[in-house]
C-alpha cells in the first residue's frame, strides 16, 4: 500500500461566521498532496447567508461541536482510522475539544480561540462586534458589520477582496455569541494527541501572545500531574500574517509548513 493510500482523512473546521468554502484554497493544496479532506459547514441549515428570520435558531456551541463530532465518528467508522482535525479561529477551539475527547489522531490549531483558562479580551473584539453589542439579543441572528470585519479580520487581505469575503459570511444565532464569550473548559492535560498551533503576528482578534498562552496551557508540567505525559505541541509563528491566514495572498509557505508537519506526524 502506498503512502498516499494510507493518508488519514482531514476534517477542516471553519471559524465563526464562516462556511466550509473558506477552506477552498487550503483544501485543494492538501488534496494535491493526497490528503483526503472534508470541509463541512457546521449547522448549515440554521445559519443563513442572507435575510435571516426574525427568530434565531436556538443553537449554540454545543450543536456546532456535535456536528463536528459526528463527522469525526463517521470518518473513523468508514476508514477504520481517526481523522486529523484542522480548525481555524472558533474551529480551532472546536478542534481542541475534539482532541480532548480523543476524536482525532492529530490536531492543527490555526489562530485558535483559546480555552476558557486563557483570557482574550481586547478593544479590537469590541470593534469587530460593535453592532452586535448594541443589540445584544440572544434570540436574534447577528453578523459582524463590514467595517469591523475589514479592519480586524481582513487587515492583511487586499481591499478589493474584502467585499467578496464579507458577502460569504453567515449570520450566527445570538446563543453562539454568548457561548463564545463564556468559552470552553479544556483541562491542561485534557489533550493527549500531537498538536500544531499557528499564530499570525498581525492577528488582531486572537493575537500571537494569546495563541502562545494556549500552547503553554497544553505544555504545562507540574508535580501534581506527574502521572500525565506532556503533549507534543509544536508552534509556528508568521510575523506578517493576520487572522485570515488560511486565505491570505501569498500564504503558500504557511500551507507548505502545515503539510510538512502533517507528513512528519503521520509517518
Amino acid at each position: 500500500m502506498t503512502k498516499a493510500m494510507q493518508r488519514r482523512t482531514i476534517v477542516l473546521i471553519h471559524g465563526f461566521g464562516c462556511g466550509g468554502d473558506v477552506w477552498d484554497k487550503m483544501k485543494a493544496a492538501l488534496q494535491d498532496h493526497s490528503w483526503p479532506c472534508l470541509a463541512p459547514t457546521l449547522c448549515d441549515a440554521d445559519r443563513p447567508l442572507n435575510f435571516p428570520p426574525q427568530e434565531a435558531a436556538q443553537i449554540g456551541l454545543n450543536e456546532y461541536l456535535a456536528d463536528a463530532r459526528k463527522l469525526c465518528l463517521q470518518v473513523e467508522n468508514e476508514t477504520g482510522r481517526k481523522p486529523v482535525v484542522i480548525g481555524h479561529s472558533m474551529g480551532g477551539l472546536i478542534a481542541q475539544a475534539l482532541a480532548a475527547e480523543g476524536r482525532c489522531s492529530h490536531a492543527v490549531l490555526i489562530a485558535p480561540a483559546p480555552p476558557r483558562a486563557v483570557k482574550n479580551l481586547s478593544l479590537w473584539q469590541l470593534w469587530l462586534y460593535a453592532n452586535v453589542l448594541l443589540t445584544g439579543k440572544r434570540n436574534r441572528y447577528h453578523k459582524a458589520w463590514r467595517c469591523g470585519v475589514e479592519t480586524v479580520l481582513l487587515n492583511r487581505v487586499p481591499p478589493f477582496q474584502r467585499d467578496r469575503i464579507h458577502a460569504k459570511l453567515r449570520y450566527e444565532p445570538g446563543h453562539l455569541f454568548s457561548d463564545m464569550m463564556k468559552g470552553v473548559d479544556i483541562p491542561r492535560y485534557g489533550i493527549q494527541v500531537p498538536l500544531l498551533v499557528i499564530a499570525g503576528g498581525r492577528d488582531r482578534i486572537i493575537p500571537a501572545r494569546v495563541v502562545h498562552k494556549t500552547v503553554e496551557h497544553y505544555r504545562h508540567k507540574s508535580v501534581e500531574h506527574y502521572r500525565h505525559k506532556s503533549v507534543a505541541c509544536d508552534e509556528l509563528y508568521y510575523g506578517t500574517r493576520g487572522h485570515w491566514i488560511i486565505d491570505e495572498p501569498g500564504n503558500q509557505q504557511f500551507i507548505s509548513d502545515v503539510i510538512a508537519w502533517l507528513e512528519g506526524a503521520d509517518s
